[in-house]
C-alpha cells in the first residue's frame, strides 16, 4: 500500500518516500558537519514527515518540526571518545535515546521543542 514510508540519511539529508513515490528530501541540512566533508553517522527516527529527528554519536540528537532542526547541543560533547548512541525511538512528543558513556550506560528521555 501507499501508505508505507521509508526513511534514510545520507550526509546531512534525510530523504524519504513512500511504497510507489519518488526518493525526495525537503527537510534541509541537518547540522552534523564536523568539518570538511566529515558528517557524524546519524539514524532516523519520527511520527510523521513533518515529525522527525535523527540521532547519532556523542549524544547526538536533533529534531524535524517540518520547518526547520533543532540540535540538542545540551547532549552533545563529541570531545568523548567513549560515547556513543546505541539506539533511540520516538513516540508523540517524547524522544529516548540510549547509549554508552565512558562504559556506563546511559538514557535520554524529553519532550522535544516546540519551535
Amino acid at each position: 500500500s501507499a501508505g508505507h514510508h521509508f526513511v534514510a540519511t545520507s550526509g546531512a539529508t534525510l530523504i524519504r518516500k513512500t511504497d510507489n513515490g519518488f526518493w525526495r528530501s525537503d527537510s534541509g541540512k541537518i547540522a552534523n558537519n564536523l568539518g570538511g566533508s566529515e558528517f557524524i553517522g546519524i539514524a532516523p527516527i519520527g511520527n510523521t514527515p513533518s515529525d522527525m529527528a535523527v540521532i547519532g554519536p556523542w549524544g547526538f540528537v536533533s529534531h524535524w518540526n517540518g520547518k526547520t532542526w533543532k540540535k540538542y547541543d545540551e547532549l552533545f560533547n563529541y570531545s568523548l571518545n567513549n560515547f556513543y548512541t546505541a539506539a533511540g525511538s520516538m513516540t508523540g512528543n517524547i524522544i529516548c535515546t540510549v547509549g554508552s558513556k565512558n562504559g556506563n550506560s546511559w538514557v535520554a528521555i524529553g519532550r522535544r521543542a516546540k519551535f
